[in-house]
């Protein structure tokens, strides 16, 4: 910014306001120069003020198009009247003047008693208080589209309600779509489950592109831990969603937290979304510590779990009967068990323990384990978990 000091006799500011008066000039005998001098100063002063309003604009500039649209008043499917404005593709973050046009065909007048609005973007009017039987309303509307990289969604729909008795109105609908968006539809992450057995899997991530971009021209891109990453933006079904496919490393168990970043080649707009990739176990076993209380004039203690396999290694007969699997229990010190093996659904068992610890010699102490192991066999998978166990008497 260019910076121009005037010096002006060094006048106080309070002497300065007053040369304004013919007076206080003569008084101060200035001479013609330091008149311009004067004009000169508020020359700057008013170039300084038009660059602070500037500065301190809103963010959201107001188009300079004004948008004119005509719409009949109709009876809905729900049985009350509305009508729908669609304004296209607009671009994010502006305001927009809407003058919209509501035909009355009807032989009845709606008298405006209340006006409702569900956001702050949109502030409407309406000029008459009653819309005449076969006449003609008019609505002012100042719309203010949302900011690109928040619309997570192909169509805005917004509705102003003009009540014209206790109990009816008129839904007026106003819609349009963000223009030039690329993104990600949807929620703030994304989720798929991938069985831990699997070399390769596959998931859809639903994308959200607007004219004038081109799903041809977007390319979806992600972080180191997508291994062998492949994507393919297409639309499916009337969905735009991007195809990926990844390998799974052999034996991994815990879950993959990566980001993919959706961008137009051209544009280079980019939006970019956490993923998640939860590797399913193909045996898993409930709680991770299993709780054994002992038994009454017993030195044994019993407890329980829930085994469930993943349907990769489930095996059935030709008549759809599950084979059972083989499960086994170990631990380092005392003797443990499997008592009871109960199918409670498909992949899924309950099992009872049985432990009995081993004692000491010298002081007959019992000794107890810090863990257990399981074993799950089945014709396809042999599985092995090491679960905590916490022990009490009654």
């Amino acid at each position: 910014m260019l910076i121009v000091t005037i010096e002006v006799n060094q006048l106080t500011a309070l002497q300065f306001f007053l040369m304004l008066e013919p007076s206080m000039l003569n008084k101060y005998r200035l001479c013609s120069t330091n008149c311009k001098r004067v004009v000169a100063i508020f020359t700057s002063l008013f170039a300084i003020t038009f660059v602070s309003v500037l500065w301190d604009c809103p963010k959201h500039a107001y188009s300079q198009e004004i948008i004119s649209q005509t719409a009949t008043i109709r009876k809905e499917a729900t049985g009350s009247l509305g009508a729908r404005f669609d304004l296209g593709a607009l671009p994010g973050s502006q305001k927009f003047k809407l003058q919209l046009e509501l035909i009355n065909e009807s032989d009845s007048d709606f008298g405006l008693q209340k006006m409702q609005t569900t956001c702050n973007c949109v502030k409407a009017v309406l000029r008459e208080s009653t819309i005449k039987a076969n006449g003609i309303g008019h609505l002012d509307v100042e719309l203010t589209t949302e900011s690109s990289d928040k619309a997570t969604q192909a169509r805005l729909v917004y509705p102003v309600y003009l009540m014209y008795s206790a109990e009816r109105g008129i839904n007026v609908t106003i819609e349009y779509s963000i223009s030039g968006l690329v993104s990600f539809r949807g929620s703030q992450s994304f989720l798929t489950k991938a069985p831990a057995a699997s070399k390769q899997h596959s998931f859809e991530v639903p994308i959200l592109v607007t004219e004038p971009v081109k799903l041809s021209d977007v390319s979806v891109l992600g972080g180191p831990q997508l291994i062998d990453l492949k994507t393919k933006c297409v639309e499916k079904n009337g969905r735009q969603i991007v195809e990926c496919g990844i390998s799974i490393p052999q034996g991994l168990e815990t879950s993959i937290v990566e980001i993919l970043t959706i961008e137009d080649r051209i544009s280079k707009a980019k939006t970019s979304l956490p993923v998640i990739v939860e590797v399913v176990p193909q045996v898993s076993i409930a709680p991770n510590v299993v709780s054994f209380v002992s038994l009454e004039n017993k030195n044994e203690f019993t407890g329980r779990a829930i085994v469930r396999l993943n349907e990769s290694i489930l095996v059935f007969d030709e008549n759809r009967v599950e084979f059972v699997p083989r499960i086994e229990a170990s631990c380092q010190s005392g003797t443990i068990k499997i008592v009871q093996q109960v199918r409670m659904g498909v992949g899924i068992y309950r099992i009872e323990f049985s432990f009995v610890p081993s004692t000491k010699r010298k002081d007959n102490e019992e000794i107890f384990p810090q863990a257990i192991a399981v074993k799950v066999e089945t014709p396809l998978k042999s599985s092995s978990r090491d679960l905590g166990v916490r022990f009490a008497k009654k």
